[in-house]
């Protein structure tokens, strides 16, 4: 696997998790609490990518030179 395939595994995994929070919201099929806990999963996720991004980038950056 390449890190762009892994990358692109998380933004679709995180995409489905938002997804399923904004369903379980719109129709109360989510109680608060797991409500809670998968928004923050959701947002250590969404961090998590933005580190994965950063450091590709400076990895090709640094294998650049």
């Amino acid at each position: 696997m390449t890190a762009r395939t892994i990358r692109e595994f998380l933004l679709l995994h995180n995409q489905r998790l938002y997804d399923f929070l904004r369903k379980g919201l719109a129709d109360r099929s989510l109680c608060t609490q797991d409500l809670a806990r998968l928004s923050a999963i959701h947002l250590a996720n969404r961090r998590e990518i933005a580190r994965w991004d950063r450091d590709l980038s400076c990895g090709l950056t640094a294998s650049a030179t």
